[in-house]
């Protein structure tokens, strides 16, 4: 009976212990059978800050892909991307990256000569290019796509009223020393600078302070006053007979 009883026992205690390492590897497999689930991430690809190359979502964890081409081009110059940034990275939130590239100033079949000197970019020079720089001097004249600081500034990286005076001299006949009315080629490498965002941090929560209560004060109580008495003023008992003669 003893030995029975022993038996019991032993099978109960295996059995106990198959159930708990049945619940315990049930909630692993059920942990392992549900990944944890991340929004969808949108890339933009950028040229200048601001001009829009790209724009796509692509699921959390993928890494970007520049789709758009790599050569673009306008009236004045053309744009070679050789790179971005920041690096381009496994997408784990909203992120934006910014083109580098070589800027180079025009020179195919499609596009016109630019010459040195040629303020207004009509494709010739002559004294109209002359009065461009000085209005562009004194703030009359815009140049949004610095044609002005390309192709007129003869000595150095600045415009100055000089190259004004260049212009009008070789008008005049005098030696051309810089090159005015000739074609310029011209080109810069551009790697923006990008500061990382700063991630918002959570402002220190701080426990409401009461007040310092200060103890009431009683108004001081000043003594009734009362108004002054005035002494009595006798009253006439009867009212005086107009007809009586006074006492001699």
């Amino acid at each position: 009976m003893k030995k029975l009883r022993t038996t019991l026992c032993t099978v109960l205690i295996l059995t106990i212990i198959a159930a708990i390492f049945g619940i315990f590897s049930a909630g692993s497999s059920a942990a392992e059978a549900e990944p944890i689930s991340h929004p969808d991430v949108t890339v933009r690809f950028v040229a200048d800050g601001y001009y829009v190359l790209d724009q796509y979502t692509i699921a959390y964890g993928e890494k970007p892909v520049y789709k758009k081409d790599t050569v673009l081009r306008n009236d004045y110059f053309e744009y070679e991307i050789f790179g971005w940034t920041p690096e381009i990275v496994p997408a784990t939130e909203d992120a934006v990256y910014h083109a580098c590239y070589v800027k180079t100033l025009r020179n195919d079949e499609d596009a016109k000569a630019y010459l040195r000197g040629d303020a207004n970019c009509d494709g010739s020079v002559d004294i109209l290019d002359a009065t461009t720089i000085q209005r562009y001097l004194v703030g009359l004249y815009d140049d949004p796509d610095e044609m002005i600081h390309i192709l007129c500034a003869c000595d150095g990286d600045e415009v100055t009223i000089l190259d004004a005076t260049r212009i009008q001299r070789f008008l005049a006949g005098f030696t051309n020393t810089f090159g005015i009315d000739k074609p310029v080629s011209w080109s810069e490498k551009v790697i923006p600078e990008v500061k990382p965002v700063e991630k918002p941090t959570a402002a220190p929560t701080v426990s409401p302070t009461e007040a310092p209560t200060e103890p009431e004060t009683e108004a001081p109580t000043q003594p009734a006053t009362q108004p002054p008495t005035q002494p009595p003023v006798p009253r006439p008992t009867s009212a005086p007979d107009p007809y009586e003669l006074p006492p001699v």
